[in-house]
């Protein structure tokens, strides 16, 4: 029996490895899997109350209406948050349900405060959320991992994350910095995932295509 569960370890280590996706694979392969707008490491800072439509926004509100709307808009308008075409696939799944139980356990309240800190999440705060995004699918996973939406200085920072959806490692991830703009809490704060987007495919994909050809 100890035979034979060594065995099937080492088969399943040589079938994972075999599978295993690289930097070089954000790059070139046709398909990718959306997993969404990751809230459960973002510190909102600030006064959220600046629309009249708005009202008193606290976390509660920011939890239960505004970050399902942020997710909902990249699924349902995808003419404009165009992912297939923002970084040159073919294919494009959807699979945000896992971010978006995350964000479902969110402590409303913690994550409101008066001080910004761009620094605050680094590298190994992004592996370990991608740690946890279990899935059947295989291939390249994308999520975006908010880190700071702030009033106070009028942007949102963001992690665009790649990695490798059968063994949850980060293949590529980099921070990125946006304003807000537009009419109305929900499209005010989607601005920076539109901007983030446009700009991680614009300047820093082309880096990668030219770093992991």
């Amino acid at each position: 029996m100890k035979k034979t569960s060594a065995l099937s370890l080492l088969l399943s280590f040589f079938i994972v490895s075999a599978f295993a996706q690289s930097e070089k694979d954000v790059v070139s392969a046709n398909e990718i899997t959306w997993f969404g707008l990751d809230f459960t490491k973002a510190l909102f800072v600030g006064s959220f109350n600046q629309f009249a439509e708005a009202g008193e926004t606290g976390g509660q509100q920011l939890k239960n209406k505004y970050i399902p709307d942020w997710n909902d808009l990249v699924v349902n308008e995808r003419q404009k948050f165009n992912l297939k075409e923002a970084y040159n696939k073919t294919t494009v799944n959807y699979q945000p349900e896992i971010a978006e139980k995350r964000n479902g356990t969110i402590d409303a309240e913690k994550m409101l405060s008066l001080n910004a800190d761009d620094g605050r999440l680094k590298k190994e705060d992004i592996a370990k959320v991608v740690s946890q995004y279990k899935s059947t699918r295989k291939g390249v996973g994308l999520v975006y991992i908010v880190d700071t939406y702030s009033k106070a200085d009028e942007k949102g920072v963001i992690w665009v994350t790649f990695f490798d959806i059968a063994t949850r490692k980060v293949l590529i991830t980099e921070k990125f910095s946006e304003k807000p703009g537009g009419f109305g809490l929900r499209n005010y704060w989607a601005r920076p995932v539109f901007e983030v987007m446009m700009k991680s495919s614009a300047a820093a994909y082309k880096n990668w295509e030219k770093q992991y050809k």
